[in-house]
């Protein structure tokens, strides 16, 4: 027998449920929505989750449970919309009896207001210590009682549960990608069940976030957002220590461009990387929690045949120049661009390293001692050299793919002023923002990823291309290469003239592509999504 929930006028008021648990008992269907309205399941409780789940959505309005079991029309026409609802039976929500306990205990404080104004709190307490005594368990229910009425830490370990995701979001970087990241979370984090609230700093003052303060949340994410580092008036304070929440800082990039914001430390706060190395760099350096945790990609759907789609090969990143970069190292300190220009000169003969690898090599060899502070001081003064050291061979592999005949579609103005501008088989398109980025996935027989210095991590481009069905060609990367020459395809840095060949007998496999691209998609959609990335992320809360 199948009970199914929905919300009528007719139904059970809160009170009822309220005073008689036995209205929820069997197996229920609830609708997806309605959980997410009233906050998702109470991970925090380990007994009585239904029961508890049903008061909050009732809390919504009345609630009517049908029975229909002897209603076959009815019930066909239910079973028809299962996709849409939760299904959770007894046994699922059971527990021990101090589990229950538990459960009773906090749903007695967190209603208390409710049960006075009704006359009913001294009879619930009642209920509940009876209960306890014939257990054996008096004293430790009154323990928990007591806590939970005072409100104290065990009863917000709970409450908080069922609070929204505050997303923090405000970021135009990169053609918009940290404020798609933000809002494909924020679609994934509600899909799971979960309720979520935005604070978007281009559409308010940022100060305005001092609203937050003592305000319970299930988390706090932000996608390397400053306002982790926002202090009070006092100059001494974060305002982050004030948001009662477990929070998360998504930095995908390499940690010293981020050296300004990594002052702010706290047992509550961890910051989510895409790179093992980024990581072991956060915890040695600046003492932070750091966490793997790659962005996800959007999944296209019904993708088109691969040998019918109308680009061979696409690039979508934009064009940078090296050398303007490298000019920047004039205004350094001539001991600093000394360092800078043999770091540049020490990524291009060994790019297998990561930058501060590089530059640990350069002080070594010119016997340069320094203490923590100075090291991480001039290693942040030369950091823009990772972006001359990836746009030196992004630039030595587009060379080598138009030498060699290969058609190259790219987007964006930036190309327009690169060395390439008037080459035939170079196509420059209009730029895509990173929300459209699907459609020329979609479109592409090969895409083409470049790092951005990153060594050993995954980033929302290749997964994007994967779940677009398209055969990702990326630049070697630790940690992602199981899985080469079946699921994706992949070339060094260091052997960029083998890259044209690669390419080559790809598109004249037409069979070994498809096979290629269809295996990248299934490996992106079980593991690469943001669903996936939001399922990961509700773990670690």
């Amino acid at each position: 027998m199948k009970k199914y929930l929905s919300l009528d006028e007719n139904g059970y008021s809160f009170l009822d449920i309220l005073l008689d648990e036995r209205v929820v008992f069997g197996e229920l269907a609830v609708p997806r929505d309605l959980v997410r309205k009233a906050g998702g399941i109470n991970t925090g409780l380990n007994a009585k989750r239904k029961y508890e789940l049903v008061l909050r959505i009732a809390e919504l309005g009345n609630v009517k449970i049908e029975e229909v079991e002897n209603d076959i029309s009815v019930c066909n026409n239910l079973e028809k919309q299962d996709e849409s609802f939760i299904f959770i039976d007894d046994n699922e929500t059971e527990g021990n009896i101090i589990d229950s306990l538990t459960t009773d205990c906090y749903l007695i404080a967190k209603y208390s207001e409710r049960l006075i104004a009704h006359n009913l709190f001294n009879s619930a307490v009642e209920s509940i210590l009876a209960e306890a005594e014939d257990k054996g368990l008096k004293n430790v229910t009154v323990a928990l009682l007591e806590g939970f009425l005072s409100k104290n830490d065990s009863f917000y370990v709970i409450d908080d549960c069922t609070r929204p995701v505050l997303i923090f979001k405000g970021n135009d970087t990169c053609y918009n990608v940290l404020n798609t990241f933000a809002d494909e979370l924020k679609k994934s984090i509600e899909k799971s069940g979960y309720k979520t609230e935005i604070f978007d700093v281009d559409r308010e003052e940022w100060k305005e976030v001092v609203r937050y303060q003592n305000r319970h949340y299930k988390a706090a994410v932000g996608f390397q957002s400053f306002l982790f580092s926002v202090k009070m008036e006092d100059g001494k304070r974060y305002l982050a220590d004030f948001i009662k929440a477990p929070k998360f800082n998504f930095l995908l990039d390499a940690p010293i461009c981020f050296s300004s914001h990594l002052g702010y430390k706290a047992e509550d706060f961890t910051i989510l990387t895409h790179d093992i190395n980024y990581k072991n760099f956060l915890e040695k350096h600046y003492k932070q929690q750091a966490k793997i945790l790659p962005p996800g990609g959007m999944i296209s759907e019904n993708p088109v045949n691969i040998n019918e789609r109308k680009y061979e090969l696409t690039f979508l990143g934009s064009y940078g120049d090296y050398r303007k970069i490298l000019l920047e190292l004039e205004g350094l300190s001539v001991e600093d661009k000394t360092v800078g220009t043999a770091l540049f000169e020490k990524l291009k003969l060994e790019p297998e390293l990561t930058l501060e690898a590089g530059f640990d090599k350069v002080i070594k060899e010119k016997g340069l001692a320094m203490d923590e502070d100075t090291y991480l001081a001039r290693l942040h003064s030369v950091r823009k050299v990772l972006y001359a050291a990836s746009y030196y061979f992004r630039e030595k592999a587009i060379k080598a793919i138009l030498e060699s005949g290969l058609r190259l579609t790219v987007f964006g103005e930036s190309f327009k002023n690169s060395p390439f501008a008037g080459w035939e088989n170079l196509n420059i398109c209009e730029e895509v923002p990173a929300e459209r980025s699907l459609e020329v996935y979609g479109d592409s027989k090969i895409s083409l990823n470049f790092m951005t210095w990153h060594k050993a991590g995954l980033t929302e481009r290749m997964a994007n291309i994967m779940l677009a069905g398209a055969v990702l060609l990326t630049d070697y990367t630790d940690g992602f290469n199981e899985g080469e020459g079946e699921d994706f395809v992949d070339f060094k840095l260091s052997d960029i003239d083998s890259l044209p060949g690669k390419i080559k007998e790809l598109l004249k496999n037409e069979s070994l592509l498809s096979q290629i691209a269809h295996n990248g998609r299934k490996r992106a959609l079980n593991s690469m999504t943001w669903d996936k990335r939001a399922e990961e992320l509700l773990e670690l809360i």
